[in-house]
């Protein structure tokens, strides 16, 4: 059953004292800070940088973004309480997948991120949710890595991989046994020929894989079985649609979408023709990620100045049928 807040609770995963507390606070409430007119109010920003890119971990208590506050597009991680916490600090372009990025099945559980390093290569990496140490899993010095996600039992990573051929460079969905520390050889789950496919993730029952699809002139979402059968969309039309992110119900999923003509956060189902508008704002909203155990929705939007900050809105309504 899910809280009615986000107020303070016990982490399920060790997190150092210093940095990520075990007694975590959400959200909450300030009747002083401002309140947006569709009700969203500003969860976490930097005078200096971006920040994107959002998911939780599995608790909900801890937000892991990409922020360049500190120059570099480096992963940081945020308890509500502190100061945000660098989960790494390389000099190169760093980023997790949607919800998902974080194992649910061990504790303190694995962070899964990529790092760019150049133009064609890249790697995929862990970190303890302890901030203990960073393991490298993969290093492709042929193409690209993105959007690590772990299957439920975390023995399977879905990304996101740039194609090796010049003359079609777009993004296939890959997949790769997770065991003891490594990956093994990545095998290709779903490719199209001059389609791009990013930001997997799986269901809760590791069944389907969300993701997000660019025909070369639109994005939409789709969902694929997990052996990369039946891919098939779920929101498409003639707006981009973005950044999807399962929410913490049964094959509902939260998303950005330009259909109204700015990029706005809407709530949707796998199996139904039901749109939810979540956001309304002039400014773009992007990257929504689903409490998993609270009901809000953090995004990042452009509301305040040319920067991207980090807002919370209430969940919607979801229909009971």
């Amino acid at each position: 059953m899910r809280g009615g807040g986000m107020g303070i609770r016990i982490a399920a995963i060790a997190l150092p004292a210093l940095a990520l507390a075990a007694a975590m606070t959400g959200c909450g409430e300030d009747d002083n800070e401002q309140v947006w007119d569709d009700g969203a109010r500003l969860y976490i920003g930097s005078a200096f940088g971006s920040d994107t890119a959002l998911a939780w971990s599995p608790t909900g208590n801890v937000l892991i973004y990409t922020s360049t506050a500190e120059g570099n597009p480096n992963l940081y991680a945020y308890n509500g309480i502190g100061e945000p916490v660098r989960v790494s600090g390389t000099a190169y372009d760093e980023s997790v997948g949607p919800n998902g990025c974080w194992t649910a099945s061990l504790n303190p559980g694995l962070i899964a991120f990529s790092v760019v390093i150049g133009d064609t290569t890249a790697s995929l990496r862990t970190r303890p949710g302890n901030l203990g140490a960073i393991s490298t899993l993969l290093t492709d010095s042929s193409r690209l890595l993105r959007h690590p996600s772990w299957s439920p039992d975390a023995d399977i990573l879905v990304f996101a991989r740039r194609g090796g051929d010049v003359a079609d460079p777009t993004w296939d969905l890959c997949t790769a046994e997770y065991e003891e520390g490594s990956l093994l050889s990545p095998q290709i789950l779903v490719e199209e020929f001059g389609h791009d496919l990013l930001r997997p993730s799986y269901s809760e029952d590791g069944e389907l894989i969300l993701h997000q699809r660019f025909d070369g002139s639109q994005h939409d979402i789709w969902v694929v079985n997990a052996d990369g059968s039946d891919p098939r969309p779920v929101v498409q039309g003639s707006s981009d649609d973005v950044h999807p992110c399962w929410a913490p119900y049964q094959g509902w999923f939260v998303f950005s979408s330009d259909r109204d003509g700015d990029y706005e956060v809407y709530a949707a189902a796998v199996d139904g023709d039901t749109l939810i508008r979540v956001t309304d704002d002039p400014a773009d909203d992007l990257y929504p990620a689903w409490n998993p155990e609270s009901p809000d929705i953090v995004f990042s939007a452009d509301r305040s100045s040319d920067r991207y900050d980090i807002y919370y809105i209430s969940e919607p309504d979801l229909p009971t049928n």
